[in-house]
């Protein structure tokens, strides 16, 4: 299994952000859900301020993957355990 399993395999606690940056919500989510093993230096900010949004125990990877659809974003974990949160296009995962 690799990395990205982490993500599906936690939730995310009940939680709502507002007027908030998607990259600053991810490195919160990762920050805060007993993902102590998942780093979160390579999450880019995005131009995608948040009035609100709230989350009720969706899998990290679905939270994660619901920011990225809202800011046209892709994301992935690379082989030394950290998240990758990159505008679509630019990524290349290793």
């Amino acid at each position: 299994r690799d990395y990205m399993a982490r993500l599906q395999d936690n939730t995310v606690e009940p939680v709502v952000y507002t007027n908030m940056e998607i990259g600053s919500i991810e490195r919160d989510i990762i920050s805060t859900n007993n993902l102590q093993d998942i780093g979160s230096k390579n999450v880019q900010s995005t131009t995608t301020v948040l009035d609100r949004i709230a989350f009720s125990h969706p899998t990290v990877f679905e939270a994660i993957g619901q920011l990225a659809d809202l800011s046209a974003y892709t994301f992935y974990t690379d082989s030394e355990r950290d998240l990758h949160f990159e505008p679509i296009g630019s990524a290349n995962p290793t």
